[in-house]
């Protein structure tokens, strides 16, 4: 797994051949708690194979809302047994800590 920092807005990049882009898009209201959520999966040449959204209740913050969307999303590629997917969005902090727990104590069970 590689992350890497959002620089600016960046323009869509095809994925190699044989792979697909899935780009993850996340919104919450604190005042509701409310949270939604969705996908659009892209082949290399730009052609929308797939999409999905969702919303979701009684998430606090901003992070919960990304680890529940960015999780169900993964689990949907599983699920519909799509493998070789890179995945976009605004995630790093929540890469990183899969990458380097040791640097995330709150996220060590």
């Amino acid at each position: 797994m590689q992350v890497k920092p959002k620089k600016g807005r960046a323009k869509w990049k095809p994925p190699l051949t044989g792979w697909t882009m899935c780009k993850v898009g996340v919104t919450q209201n604190k005042s509701t708690r409310l949270a939604g959520g969705g996908w659009v999966l892209r082949n290399e040449r730009g052609v929308v194979i797939c999409h999905r959204r969702r919303a979701c209740s009684n998430v606090c913050s901003i992070d919960d809302a990304r680890f529940v969307v960015i999780l169900w999303t993964l689990e949907s590629m599983g699920s519909q047994r799509i493998s070789n997917v890179v995945v976009a969005g605004e995630f790093a902090e929540l890469f990183e800590a899969v990458e380097r727990p040791q640097v995330w104590p709150s996220f060590l069970y």
